[in-house]
């Protein structure tokens, strides 16, 4: 979760003013050096996230560096340099914080991240770990795509028709609500069309429906055409709604990548998403994917 650190010192002035005399005297003549752990012994728990990003700034500000000579046990070590006049003035600290708060506005978007995960039924494991914040992997993909309003975008390297076959209505619900759906990847041409066979099923249900304007499918080519360089395909991701929500992790679209393997991800909501919509638009603009017109 972000922390508006403006705000937060702002509220809570005595705060900054405790910080600043605190790190100057662990960095001053007596103690050259100094953690964090150290600073935070002398606040309560929820002070942490503060009194972290406020160091990290101090050092993309050049105000401390870190010890390289000089590590404890659990936390990096600093120094503070030849600037301590800026931190004995509060007002000065003040600054640094109102910076840090306009630098997280613009660097930091409002996500939200959701765990999914397939985990295997071994009851000594599951009393141990929160895994009912783990949630299913199918059954949060079949809300992405039901849920969509104008556009899924689908990057996936190996589907099996399992998998096909049980996201099929769900895809073919959302394209006759108007969905327009792309299709990102291997194996729709040549000798080796497994994709293509594993998706026909689905796409001969897009034709008898009139749906055949609503899909696009796309072939991801190791080989750059235009430049001959190979870059393989591996990532696996669902975008909906040009960038509102997105599904990104290590399932295949296939019978194992849902339910009888291992397999970890997250949905995520928010300003990060839009990176990877555009993501997916530089790779259609790319030597390295192809529409495919025929089928």
């Amino acid at each position: 979760m972000s922390v508006n650190l403006a705000m937060a010192f702002r509220s809570r002035p005595k705060l900054l003013q405790r910080l600043s005399g605190i790190i100057l005297y662990l960095g001053g003549e007596k103690k050259n050096c100094f953690t964090v752990g150290e600073i935070l012994r002398y606040f309560n728990e929820g002070d942490d996230p503060l009194i972290y990003t406020f160091v990290l700034e101090l050092k993309r500000k050049g105000i401390i560096d870190i010890v390289k000579d000089h590590v404890s046990s659990d936390q990096i070590a600093y120094r503070l340099k030849n600037k301590l006049e800026l931190l004995r003035n509060v007002s000065e600290a003040e600054v640094i914080i109102n910076n840090l708060g306009e630098l997280e506005d613009r660097l930091i978007p409002d996500n939200r991240y959701v765990l999914m995960g397939n985990i295997p039924d071994d009851y000594r494991c599951i009393r141990r770990i929160r895994v009912a914040e783990v949630l299913p992997i199918f059954s949060e993909l079949h809300c992405i795509i039901s849920n969509a309003e104008e556009e899924l975008i689908i990057l996936n390297p190996f589907f099996d028709r399992y998998a096909v076959q049980e996201l099929k209505n769900a895809l073919i619900y959302s394209m006759q609500r108007g969905v327009k759906v792309r299709i990102i990847t291997r194996y729709l041409t040549g000798e080796r069309r497994d994709n293509m066979e594993a998706l026909e099923p689905f796409l001969i249900e897009v034709k008898k429906k009139d749906l055949r304007s609503r899909i696009k499918l796309y072939l991801y080519q190791s080989k750059n055409e235009s430049e001959g360089n190979f870059f393989d395909f591996h990532a696996k991701m669902i975008i909906a709604d040009k960038g509102k929500v997105a599904y990104l992790g290590s399932a295949n679209l296939t019978e194992y990548g849902l339910g009888n393997r291992l397999e970890l991800g997250v949905k995520i909501e928010g300003g990060n998403v839009k990176i990877l919509h555009d993501l997916v638009n530089y790779l259609l603009k790319s030597g390295y994917v192809r529409s495919i017109d025929s089928f």
